[in-house]
Order: C-alpha cells, then structure tokens, then sequence
C-alpha cells in the first residue's frame, strides 16, 4: 500500500458551482420504495454468499484487511461503489437512500471493504468540493474499484482550504491503494 496526496478543494472556502454533485437530498427520498426493498434483497443475497462470518474473519486478519477481489465484484456486478456517483464519472446517478440501503446491508454482513471510506466519505467530498478535473480524474477508478480512498487532515505542510468541511478544518483526500 501507498500514500498519494490527492488534496482537492482548494477555493478559498467557498464550495463554487460544480458539475460534480451535491449533498441536497430530499427527506422523501430516505422513504422506503419497492426498488430499495429489491436492492435490499439483491446486495443482502450478494453478501450472503461473498461476505460469510468465517470469510470476514479471513479478511479481518488479512494484510488489507478486506478481499480485493470481492471489492472489484462489488463493483463489477452491483455497481455499488458509483451507485450515488453521477453518470458523468461513470456512476449510476442515484441517490444517498440507494446507498444508505447498501450500507445498511454492508453493515448487516460485517462486511470488511473501504466501504465507507471511500463511496461516502472520499467520493462525496471529491463532489462536494466543486474541482471538476479531480471529480474527473479520481471518480472514474474508485466507481471502477480500482481504486480505494479516504479523507484525512492534511499535513501543515500540505494545507488545503477545502470546501468539504468547515474553513477552520485542513482536510486532504488520500488515496490508500491502488486495488488492482
């Protein structure tokens, strides 16, 4: 594994407009629909058979701490890491209740992945940050899973005003690993 600084958001603080998306969610969308109970069963079924108690232990005690392989399958055939990732990065364009229904069963499962760090807390501050060539550049590998990511506080050396988090906060965008 390696650390790159992937720092983005630097604007002065102030989130510009951006194609790259945006954290507006509406409360009726979280309301439960048909469609997110046939998600629900379809990752929950995925999970059952990928993600069993004694593969999470496997996992758990593995050098990554999550099987690759599963991460890119998660992409490849559910699509979850682009699920709430606009199309124009290569994502599905849904919204957060999609993924909070993933999560929900991710969480079910236990399943070990850079889940949350990178779908929730790196994709959406990289949309969130109104860069559109970093939403360009880094999006399309993690929606791919091939990439994993998180955020973290930059270094003194690195800072960054980021729009993402409040003025006062130096944040950084950090790619983990290369997942290929």
């Amino acid at each position: 594994m390696h650390l790159v600084d992937l720092t983005v958001g630097v604007s002065g603080g102030q989130a510009g407009p951006s194609r790259c998306g945006s954290l507006n969610i509406d409360p009726l969308l979280l309301t439960p629909t048909q469609e997110h109970e046939e998600l629900r069963a379809f990752v929950r079924d995925f999970l059952r058979l990928t993600s069993p108690p004694e593969a999470v232990r496997r996992q758990i005690d593995s050098d990554l701490g999550y099987d690759a392989t599963m991460w890119r399958r998660m992409a490849d055939e559910l699509g979850v890491q682009g699920l709430a990732v606009p199309e124009i990065h290569g994502g599905s364009g849904y919204s957060f209740a999609e993924l909070g229904v993933v999560l929900e069963e991710a969480g079910r499962a236990l399943q070990c992945g850079p889940l949350f760090s990178t779908v929730v807390l790196a994709a959406h501050a990289l949309l969130r940050s109104g860069d559109d060539e970093a939403c360009a550049r880094y999006l399309p590998p993690m929606v791919a899973g091939r990439t994993v990511a998180t955020v973290a506080p930059a270094r003194s050396n690195r800072t960054a005003t980021s729009t993402v988090f409040p003025p006062e906060w130096s944040m950084a965008l950090f790619s983990i690993s290369d997942a290929t």
